[in-house]
C-alpha cells in the first residue's frame, strides 16, 4: 500500500499538483491549467477545494477491480475520495437509502460485487460496504469546478473540455500503471470513448453495457463501461442480471 502511495505522490509532485506533501490549487499551479483554465473561468468556477486527492485503495486491493469516476463534485483536497468511501461504506452498513453525491456510490459497490463476486446483492450493506475493501477508485479529470446552480443541475462541477484532453493521458493513465489493475469499470461514455481508442479486438455491446480490452504499457487491460446512475435509464435495476449474465458468458 505504502509504495502505491510513494509513487502517486511523486507523480503528482512531477506535474504540480502536490508541492512538499500539501495539496495545492489546480487551477494555478497543475502543469495544464493554462490549457483547461482561462482567467474568466478561474474567476467563475475556480475555488479553494479545487485540489488533487489520492485515490481510495481498499486494504485487499489485490491489483484486481479499478473503479473511475468523472471527477469530484464541488468538493476536493488530498483525502476527498478517501473520505467519501468512508461515509458511503458506514452508510451501507447503516441500510440508509441516501447515499452521497447520488446512486453512484451504491451502484460502484452492486456492480463490483456483481464482478467480483457473481452476486446480485443491492440491499446487503454489510456485502456492499466490503466490497470497496478490495477495489480502488480514482477520477478521470482531478479538477472540480464550481458549480453554476442558477443554470440548472447539469452543471455539476462539469469538467472543460480541455481536461479530458490532458487528463486521462497525462495523469489517469500513470495512475492505472501504478495501480495495475486487470480490469476496469466505467461509469459513464466521455472516458470509455477515450480508452476505447487502446482497444484491442472487438467491442462488445448489449444494451446498457461495453465490454473490451485495452493495452497500456505493455498490459492487457479489460474495460466495462456502464451507463451511468445519473443519465437516462442510469439507475435501472435490470442492468443488474445484464452485467451479471456478461460476466458469466465472458468469464469476467
Amino acid at each position: 500500500m505504502k509504495n502505491y502511495y510513494d509513487a502517486l505522490s511523486e507523480l503528482y509532485h512531477n506535474y504540480n499538483m502536490l508541492e512538499n506533501g500539501i495539496d495545492i490549487l489546480l487551477h494555478d499551479k497543475c502543469c495544464f491549467y493554462e490549457n483547461c483554465w482561462t482567467k474568466e473561468m478561474k474567476i467563475s468556477k475556480g475555488v479553494d477545494w479545487n485540489k488533487i486527492s489520492f485515490p481510495h485503495i481498499g486494504e485487499k486491493y489485490n491489483r484486481g477491480l479499478m473503479c473511475i469516476g468523472i471527477n469530484m463534485h464541488d468538493h476536493g483536497g488530498i483525502n476527498a475520495i478517501p473520505r467519501v468511501v468512508e461515509s458511503v461504506k458506514k452508510l451501507l452498513i447503516s441500510g440508509k437509502k441516501k447515499y452521497k453525491t447520488s446512486f453512484l456510490w451504491h451502484r460502484i459497490a452492486v456492480y463490483s460485487n456483481i464482478i467480483l463476486n457473481k452476486k446480485i446483492s443491492p440491499d446487503d450493506g454489510y456485502e456492499l460496504s466490503d466490497v470497496y475493501n478490495n477495489i480502488a477508485f480514482v477520477n478521470a479529470i482531478k479538477c472540480s469546478p464550481m458549480s453554476k446552480k442558477n443554470i440548472g443541475k447539469n452543471d455539476r462541477s462539469t469538467p472543460m473540455d480541455n481536461m479530458w484532453k490532458f487528463c486521462p493521458e497525462n495523469i489517469l493513465y500513470k495512475e492505472i500503471t501504478i495501480l495495475q489493475p486487470k480490469m476496469i469499470l466505467i461509469l459513464g461514455n466521455q472516458l470509455s470513448e477515450i480508452l476505447s481508442k487502446k482497444c484491442i479486438g472487438e467491442i462488445q455491446r448489449s444494451k446498457n453495457i461495453a465490454y473490451y480490452e485495452i493495452m497500456l504499457e505493455g498490459n492487457p487491460i479489460k474495460i466495462l463501461r456502464i451507463k451511468h446512475p445519473a443519465s437516462p435509464g442510469g439507475c435501472k435495476k435490470e442492468i443488474y442480471k445484464e452485467l451479471l449474465s456478461l460476466c458469466l458468458r465472458a468469464s469476467v
